[in-house]
């Protein structure tokens, strides 16, 4: 899993992981994952509503084991 963060227009951020097979063909799936996670997010804890900004890998913790 990669820790990736969705960060909002009001400039709060949420963290949310995504499985290092579904960032195969690269990150650029990560804000289509991110509005997945908002909408229907089966499986996993779903992202609060609101207009996403940006998406990106938290620079702190990238790996989950």
């Amino acid at each position: 899993m990669i820790k990736f963060l969705a960060e909002y227009e009001d400039g709060s951020t949420e963290p949310f992981d995504i499985y290092r097979y579904d960032l195969r063909t690269g990150d650029h799936v990560a804000p289509i994952i991110a509005g997945e996670r908002q909408r229907e997010p089966i499986g996993f804890p779903q992202l609060k509503a609101g207009k996403i900004a940006r998406v990106y890998r938290d620079p702190k913790i990238t790996y989950l084991h």
